[in-house]
C-alpha cells in the first residue's frame, strides 16, 4: 500500500529544511566576518620574531642598529614599543634597512607607519638623481602591517623576508 503525501506535509518539510540551511549560512557568514574583523594580534614573542627574521639576513654585510639610530632615523622611542629591531648595511651607497616593531597597542600603528613613510621618502630623495638602483630598492620596499607587528625592508630579498615575518606571527 502506498500512502500519498500531502502538500502540507512536504512543504513542513521543506521549511525545516530551508530554516536549518539559512541557520547554517548565518554562522557560517558570523564566522567568516570574526575572522576578518578579529584584532589579528600575534602572541608571538619579539624574541621569536627577532630570531626568524635576522635568520634569513645575511649579516656578514649588515649591522643591528641601537636604539639611538632608532630615534635618529625614524623620531620615535624605542621604548615606547614591546619590541623593535632595526638592521642596516653601512655605506653611503647602501640603502638596505630592515625594521621590525611589536606594537604595544594598535593606536601606535599610525605613527609607526608615518615614520617609515617619512624614512622612505627621506631615502628616496637622497638617492633620486644619482642612485638608480638603490632608488628601485626604496620604490620596491615593503611595509606590511600585521596586527601589533610591522615590518619595513628595504632589501633585494624583501619578499623573502616578507614570507618569514609572516610565517612567524
Amino acid at each position: 500500500m502506498m500512502r500519498k503525501i500531502h502538500s502540507r506535509e512536504r512543504k513542513n518539510g521543506l521549511d525545516a529544511i530551508f530554516i536549518t540551511q539559512m541557520i547554517l549560512i548565518g554562522i557560517l557568514v558570523l564566522y567568516v566576518a570574526v575572522l576578518l574583523f578579529r584584532k589579528g594580534e600575534s602572541d608571538t614573542p619579539f624574541a621569536e620574531m627577532e630570531q626568524a627574521v635576522e635568520g634569513v639576513l645575511d649579516n656578514s654585510d649588515m649591522k643591528e642598529a641601537d636604539h639611538k639610530m632608532f630615534r635618529r632615523n625614524y623620531r620615535l622611542n624605542a621604548n615606547d614599543y614591546d619590541g623593535v629591531m632595526l638592521w642596516f648595511r653601512e655605506g653611503t651607497m647602501e640603502v638596505d634597512e630592515i625594521l621590525v616593531v611589536k606594537l604595544k597597542s594598535k593606536e601606535q600603528s599610525d605613527t609607526v607607519v608615518e615614520a617609515i613613510e617619512a624614512r622612505k621618502k627621506s631615502r628616496k630623495e637622497s638617492f633620486q638623481g644619482y642612485g638608480a638602483s638603490q632608488t628601485k630598492l626604496i620604490e620596491d620596499s615593503i611595509i606590511d602591517v600585521r596586527g601589533n607587528y610591522i615590518l619595513f625592508v628595504i632589501k633585494e630579498d624583501a619578499e623573502k623576508i616578507d614570507q618569514v615575518f609572516q610565517k612567524a606571527l
